[in-house]
């Protein structure tokens, strides 16, 4: 095998979370829509993703005879993290990074722009995805801050 070096160390991505469900769930609403955007994922897949990862950093750990721990964030802090408990217990060498928004912090109760939207594509069998969404696309949403998001939103109705 050929020395794992720091560069190597340093191209692995940070593996970024969103959702993810049981592969038997039955995925409804929001949920729905983000598994058909590739955001949700089976827990299955997940965890064997993870125990990769924890193999290479194994692999860096043993070659520089370190304990590095590697990053594993979950975008928005949805409470499927939860059902990774035992998966992160298993798998010391992973460090789960929980990323919450601002607002919540602070007591803020509405969903977040985006999963409104998915939600009310989903209930419409719409594609978020669609130009003819306009300035509602997922797209074009994406490109603008949070609170034009929730103006655009709440002026469509949503």
């Amino acid at each position: 095998m050929p020395p794992i070096t720091d560069q190597a160390w340093l191209a692995t991505p940070i593996p970024c979370l969103h959702r993810f469900h049981d592969d038997t769930e039955a995925l409804t609403g929001a949920h729905r829509v983000q598994a058909e955007l590739g955001m949700s994922l089976p827990l299955s897949d997940v965890v064997a993703r993870l125990r990769q990862l924890s193999a290479l950093v194994d692999l860096v750990n043993e070659y520089h005879a370190e304990k590095r721990r590697a990053l594993v964030t979950i975008d928005d802090g949805y409470n499927d993290c939860l059902k990774l408990l035992d998966a992160f217990d298993a798998l010391p060498n992973l460090q789960p990074v929980v990323c919450i928004p601002s607002a919540q912090l602070r007591g803020e109760g509405r969903q977040l722009p985006l999963a409104c939207l998915y939600e009310h594509c989903a209930r419409r069998n719409l594609d978020p995805n669609d130009p003819s969404l306009g300035e509602l696309a997922r797209g074009a949403l994406k490109r603008v801050p949070q609170a034009e998001q929730y103006r655009r939103l709440e002026s469509a109705g949503i």
